[in-house]
């Protein structure tokens, strides 16, 4: 019971985060916000295959998006 709540917990918690990073996005246009956005989404259906997986996938997504969040758009 308490597994299906954690999976429950952190595949909402990775949709948030692609929900937060897609507005972000939006005002950006930040390759990287993209990217964070893709992997927070896969991070939240990973949680329901293992939990290893999806941990790691919101790990990636949380270093793309502060990647994107640190980078300016025109500096590249």
């Amino acid at each position: 019971m308490s597994d299906l709540i954690l999976k429950i917990f952190l595949s909402l918690f990775g949709l948030g985060v692609a929900f937060w990073a897609f507005q972000r996005w939006r005002r950006q246009k930040n390759f990287w916000l993209l990217l964070a956005v893709v992997t927070a989404v896969l991070a939240a259906a990973a949680v329901w295959l293992g939990l290893v997986n999806g941990a790691f996938l919101g790990i990636l997504a949380a270093a793309l998006l502060f990647l994107g969040l640190w980078t300016k758009r025109g500096s590249h």
